[in-house]
């Protein structure tokens, strides 16, 4: 997951999210959590019926990967060819093609942060989001 480098404070951001697509709907492939518009609802609250695997558990915190402040927010990449290289990177979690490139735009920036290599922003609520190729 995302590792917060520093604080920031814009007011909106539009960055690149990869996402699982499952009957019309977008999930997170690493927490499960369903995209939305509006405030990000930490997992406790969203993650009940989840029958895809591979999912880290963020609800017990036992993945050492997660950090706790970025529950109630999530991250985009900064440039569109991050969020290529790790959607291809999928294809060792996932054995489908059901992985596709969102542009979202997150508001209330609070962070700044890497995932793996590479720059993301990190916000806590979703103004709006497409798919995009």
């Amino acid at each position: 997951m995302c590792t917060i480098t520093g604080t920031c404070n814009l007011k909106e951001f539009t960055g690149y999210k990869v996402a699982l697509k499952i009957n019309g709907k977008y999930y997170s492939p690493v927490t499960g959590m369903e995209y939305t518009l509006g405030k990000i609802k930490p997992p406790e609250t969203i993650r009940k019926n989840y029958t895809v695997e591979g999912f880290a558990n963020v609800l017990q915190n036992t993945n050492p990967a997660h950090e706790r402040r970025m529950v109630g927010n999530t991250a985009v990449f900064i440039n569109k060819k991050n969020a290529k290289n790790f959607r291809k990177n999928l294809r060792f979690w996932y054995n489908d093609a059901r992985s596709v490139i969102l542009k979202m735009t997150l508001q209330n920036i609070m962070f700044d942060g890497i995932y793996e290599f590479d720059k993301v922003r990190i916000g806590s609520t979703i103004k709006s989001f497409k798919e995009c190729r």
